[in-house]
C-alpha cells in the first residue's frame, strides 16, 4: 500500500460563498459534475481556518483507480461534509470555523463522495449500504443496503460488504441513485429510491452480467456499464 500523507481542509471565504449560493452539494458541485458555479466569488478568497484530518486508505494502489486517492468534500448551508477511507466515518465542520459539528460512523470505509439534498446527507459506503443523515445534527434518518446478501469479506484490511456500495449517491427530482458490486461475476446493481424515505422505486441487478466482446476483440467475458 501507497503511504498518503495527512490531508488538510481550508476554510476559505468561497466556502461561505458556497453556502449562501445554496451548497457545494457534492464533489464537482452537482449531480453533472461540472466543476461549475454561478455564485459570484472573491477577487482574493482569504484562509479562515484549517484542519488536518488522517491520511486516506485507498481501495488499489493502481494509478488508474485514482476515485478515493483523496476525498471528495461536500458543502451545506453552515456545514463541510467530509468523508473518509481511514476512519470509517464523515465529518460535518462548522464551515465559518472548521470546528468539528458532529461525526456519523459507518460500518466500513467512505470511498465515494457525500451528496447533499436540501437538509438530508446521502453516503454511501463498503459495508454495502446507504445512509440518510440529517446534515444539521448527523442523524440517521435511514438507510438502505445494496448488498445481495449479508455476506462479508476482507478488504484493505477490513470487514466489509462483498457487495459494497461504491456507486456514489446522486440526487434529483426526489429520488437517489447508487450502486453496489465490484466484480460482475458477483453481481452489480443499481439502485432508484425515493430521497425522502429511502422506499425502493427500482432495481437494475443485470448492468454487470452482460456478455461480450472485450474492447481490443480478443476475448469475451462479462462486464457492463
Amino acid at each position: 500500500m501507497k503511504h498518503f500523507p495527512g490531508f488538510p481542509v481550508l476554510g476559505l471565504i468561497l466556502v461561505g460563498v458556497q453556502c449562501a449560493a445554496g451548497g457545494w452539494v457534492t464533489w464537482r458541485g452537482d449531480p453533472a459534475r461540472s466543476g461549475a458555479t454561478t455564485a459570484v466569488l472573491p477577487v482574493r478568497p482569504s484562509l479562515s481556518w484549517c484542519r488536518d484530518f488522517p491520511a486516506p486508505e485507498p481501495a488499489w494502489d493502481d494509478p488508474r483507480l485514482r476515485f478515493d486517492w483523496t476525498p471528495r468534500l461536500a458543502v451545506a448551508p453552515g456545514r463541510v461534509l467530509v468523508p473518509s477511507s481511514s476512519r470509517d466515518c464523515i465529518y460535518a465542520l462548522d464551515a465559518a470555523s472548521g470546528a468539528t459539528r458532529w461525526i456519523f460512523r459507518t460500518g466500513a470505509p467512505v470511498r465515494t463522495p457525500p451528496f447533499v439534498d436540501g437538509e438530508q446527507l446521502y453516503i454511501a459506503a463498503d459495508d454495502g449500504l446507504l445512509y440518510c443523515l440529517s446534515t444539521t445534527s448527523g442523524r440517521e434518518l435511514w438507510r438502505y443496503s445494496g448488498a445481495l446478501d449479508r455476506r462479508r469479506v476482507i478488504g484493505n484490511d477490513r470487514v466489509i460488504s462483498a457487495w459494497p456500495a461504491r456507486g456514489g449517491p446522486v440526487a434529483a427530482g426526489g429520488r437517489i441513485w447508487f450502486t453496489s458490486g465490484i466484480w460482475p461475476f458477483m453481481g452489480v446493481s443499481a439502485y432508484c429510491l425515493e430521497a425522502k424515505t429511502g422506499r425502493l422505486l427500482w432495481r437494475n441487478d443485470r448492468i454487470g452480467s452482460l456478455y461480450g466482446p472485450h474492447t481490443d476483440r480478443t476475448a469475451t467475458a462479462f462486464g457492463g456499464a
